[in-house]
């Protein structure tokens, strides 16, 4: 089982992501929720098309108050539906484990809660570091702290871990 909503914690419109689905197996099954953070939402009300915008004028702003105030990102609000979806799936059984992969790196939370709720080994894939992603910092020491320790207790739970960052 795998989570997802795009390619990139920008990306607009998760239906087009394929990428999931083409380099899985016949039995690996991707539950799609929608949604995906507000800043994506607001960056298409605006007329952005995709995932090779950065944030600009007013998304750079709400950018810079959601890094303050948004844990561990924007997606923050689509995970718990994600990890609802998921729940309801793994109550009707045949899951054997438990896939996320980041960015988002909310995904990474929702998967470990349901990893341990339901007693199933999980594989955190990591496409981008997490704490080291070069074109977000967090805002304060305290953020930092505080995702770092997120980062590592991502690290210390999950099952198996795969990346091409060289972090993990």
């Amino acid at each position: 089982m795998s989570l997802t909503t795009g390619t990139a914690p920008h990306a607009m419109d998760s239906s087009s992501d394929t990428e999931v689905e083409s380099e899985s197996d016949a039995d690996t099954e991707v539950i799609r929720v929608s949604g995906g953070s507000a800043l994506a939402w607001w960056q298409r009300l605006r007329g952005g098309h995709g995932a090779d915008r950065r944030p600009s004028g007013a998304l750079s702003a709400l950018r810079r108050v959601a890094d303050w105030a948004a844990f561990p990102d924007t997606y923050a609000g689509w995970s718990r539906r994600a990890r609802a979806a998921a729940a309801a799936r793994i109550e009707r059984g045949g899951i054997d484990a438990i896939l996320s992969s980041s960015p988002p790196d909310s995904a990474h939370l929702a998967a470990r809660s349901l990893a341990r709720d339901h007693h199933l080994p999980w594989v955190a894939d990591f496409r981008d570091p997490w704490i080291a992603l070069h074109f977000r910092a967090p805002p304060t020491p305290w953020h930092r702290a505080r995702h770092a320790r997120s980062e590592r207790s991502v690290l210390a739970d999950a099952w198996s871990l795969a990346s091409e960052a060289d972090f993990v």
